[in-house]
């Protein structure tokens, strides 16, 4: 029933907020099929959403979801290349996640794919 909804710009920071205080309670099998359907909006506003509600998304992820890192590689993205867009203490809660969810490598690919072509 989920996957069926459609959704606007604005439900991605509402989900995010909504997310913050249920995902402890949520299976961590339904916690990815929220994630992934969040990466999906994700894409489909990429210009439109903020930073800060991807770190959310990320932070959910690591702590409660399964982990999979293709899940939750849609977020750290969008965190790299929106950067300059958070917080110091923004910043820091991702450098920690990325560390707790063990995600340097795929953060670090990233980034190198980026100056390899400079």
């Amino acid at each position: 029933m989920f996957g069926e909804v459609p959704f606007a710009v604005e439900s991605y920071s509402n989900l995010a907020k909504t997310l913050c205080h249920v995902a402890y309670f949520l299976s961590r099998e339904y916690l990815d099929s929220v994630l992934e359907k969040s990466a999906a909006m994700l894409a489909a506003f990429r210009d439109s959403v903020s930073p800060a509600d991807s770190l959310i998304y990320l932070e959910a992820g690591v702590r409660f979801s399964s982990g999979n890192r293709q899940v939750l590689q849609p977020f750290l993205d969008h965190l790299v290349h929106n950067c300059a867009g958070l917080s110091v203490n923004d910043l820091s809660k991702a450098m920690r996640l990325v560390r707790l969810g063990r995600l340097e490598d795929s953060s670090s690919r990233g980034q190198s794919e980026g100056t390899s072509n400079a």
